[in-house]
């Protein structure tokens, strides 16, 4: 869906556009629904981590990357990556 605002200047897809990759070791929570980073503890929305970036890449399904797949150096090597975007 795009803002009705100078159309003739955005390129239109259909679906969802992919987030850029720059700053989002800055972002708190993640993700588009902002859940990582938060957790459920006694039916209440709590903060399970204040580094959401690790933590997505250690819970990725295959769907999205798999790097839970990667081993630990891998997995560090990516986020040191990420981290300099």
């Amino acid at each position: 869906m795009a803002l009705p605002l100078r159309l003739e200047q955005q390129d239109l897809v259909p679906g969802a556009a992919t987030p850029s990759l720059v700053g989002a070791w800055d972002v708190w929570p993640l993700l588009t629904s902002a859940t990582s980073g938060y957790g459920v503890k006694d039916n209440r929305l709590v903060v399970e981590t204040r580094f959401a970036l690790r933590a997505l890449l250690e819970t990725s399904g295959p769907q999205h990357g798999h790097a839970s797949a990667l081993t630990s150096e891998e997995r560090d090597d990516l986020l040191a990556f990420l981290l300099t975007l």
